[in-house]
């Protein structure tokens, strides 16, 4: 794997912004396939089988800018390509669960002495389920956005020790999509969480 990056901060503009393209060659992409059993109707049989190589080259950028001490706008894009090519039934197939794109946009608020915020839109191309690229529901599975937020508050309870108390909600409404785990529901996700750090 190569990649090479770049990054930019623009003082006057208060932003930040980077570049990295990457390239790679994998020497043996193992691979699942999944068989009728021959006898027991409906019991599928799941193998493992060596696709050989395969290339992946693509180009990762993302942005940040600051509108003041608390507030900031962040964004980021994966450009992304793979492809199998020693394999003679699939070459040219994408690699299973291999967008050809995906990033994300979203807001940060920090002040610790009230909240601290987050919301994020997370977006991602169609990709493919298996690598013989099967265009059917579930297999070749949609593009999508969804919408995420999280707040938090950080309490000095003692000596280095801070309780952090979070409301966080994935999907918040509710995109069905499929993803490469075809039994998972990936609907809205709400979570309360309550952490407690000390130092030594």
């Amino acid at each position: 794997m190569l990649d090479f990056g770049i990054d930019a901060t623009i003082k006057d503009l208060a932003m930040t912004l980077s570049a990295t393209p990457y390239y790679g060659r994998i020497t043996d992409v193992v691979s699942y396939r999944y068989d009728a059993h021959p006898t027991q109707p409906g019991v599928s049989i799941i193998r493992t089988e060596n696709l050989g190589g395969a290339k992946i080259y693509g180009l990762e950028l993302s942005a940040e800018k600051y509108f003041n001490k608390y507030l900031n706008l962040f964004a980021s894009l994966t450009l992304n390509h793979s492809e199998i090519i020693d394999d003679p039934k699939k070459n040219g197939n994408q690699l299973r669960n291999s967008p050809d794109y995906w990033g994300s946009v979203g807001l940060n608020y920090r002040n610790p002495d009230i909240v601290n915020g987050k919301a994020t839109v997370r977006f991602s191309d169609s990709r493919y389920y298996d690598d013989e690229n099967t265009p059917l529901p579930y297999y070749h599975m949609r593009s999508y956005v969804t919408f995420d937020a999280k707040i938090w508050r950080d309490f000095k309870i003692a000596n280095n020790c801070i309780l952090t108390l979070s409301l966080s909600g994935d999907n918040l409404f509710d995109k069905k999509y499929e993803t490469e785990i075809v039994y998972m529901n990936p609907g809205r996700t709400i979570m309360v969480n309550a952490t407690v750090k000390y130092n030594f």
